[in-house]
């Protein structure tokens, strides 16, 4: 799929909607604002390339269990985004992989074994993030399974996460964070397009190596006085390369951290 003007896959149905059994595998998109979109859909989305695309996959609005013998994944996707920006729309942030509005029965979604490459700086005032996840609630869960952010120094944040209110609802296990400007991992109370709300994140076995920035970073924003921000940081996770290995930030902030070198 190569020279699309804006997503080269859009897959949709109404909010709410039972339905599985979808697949999109062993494709190559190159050169388009986003490779992927799904919106209420329960796939597997595995081994495909995303080369010369802004923003890699992005998955929206699911509020329903998975059928019965499917379990929704992304898996094993190779992703180099960001080396250039659309002109024709107003685009700020992008990222590798966005799991966002996984609330109510969702069925619960491993993002696994994935690599995003970001070799390209991005221009002043733009935001490169690796992985992405927000507004997960309900019985909706996300956990991102051993992938591996390759910033170069460009990427500002690896794993992003916010407005997940639910303790243990995102987590993220093993994998390798590297070349990271600004945040390996960051939990945020506030999203500069999507609003407010607690934010909670668990990370486990994760090698974080840093450019600058927290390797960990649990950040309240001064308009959020009544939300909270923790990360949980467990289990022989590293950081190298910060100006802090964890940094916890803002009144409401907190960090659980145990059991790492």
């Amino acid at each position: 799929v190569r020279n699309i003007s804006y997503d080269g896959i859009y897959l949709e149905l109404a909010l709410g909607t039972d339905n599985g059994f979808n697949f999109v595998q062993n494709n190559k998109f190159e050169m388009m604002w986003e490779g992927l979109q799904t919106y209420a859909m329960h796939s597997v989305i595995s081994n495909n390339t995303f080369v010369n695309v802004n923003r890699g996959l992005s998955l929206h609005g699911t509020t329903t269990a998975a059928p019965a013998g499917f379990t929704p994944v992304v898996a094993n996707n190779y992703f180099t985004i960001a080396q250039w920006w659309p002109t024709e729309i107003a685009r700020v942030r992008t990222e590798g992989i966005w799991v966002n509005y996984r609330r109510d029965n969702a069925a619960a979604l491993e993002v696994s074994d994935n690599v995003v490459n970001t070799p390209v700086a991005p221009p002043a005032s733009k935001t490169i993030r690796g992985l992405y996840a927000l507004n997960v609630d309900g019985k909706g869960s996300v956990r991102f399974i051993n992938n591996t952010v390759n910033g170069g120094g460009n990427c500002m944040e690896g794993v992003t996460v916010a407005l997940t209110p639910k303790a243990g609802s995102v987590s993220v296990l093993g994998g390798v964070l590297t070349g990271i400007s600004q945040a390996g991992v960051r939990a945020a109370t506030r999203d500069v397009d999507w609003g407010t709300n607690d934010a909670f994140v668990t990370v486990s076995n994760v090698s974080i190596t840093m450019t600058g920035g927290a390797g960990v970073l649990a950040s309240q924003d001064p308009s959020t006085p009544a939300y909270h921000a923790q990360v949980k940081l467990i289990d022989n996770c590293t950081v190298s390369g910060a100006a802090a290995g964890v940094r916890v930030l803002g009144t409401n902030a907190s960090a659980i951290i145990t059991g790492n070198s």
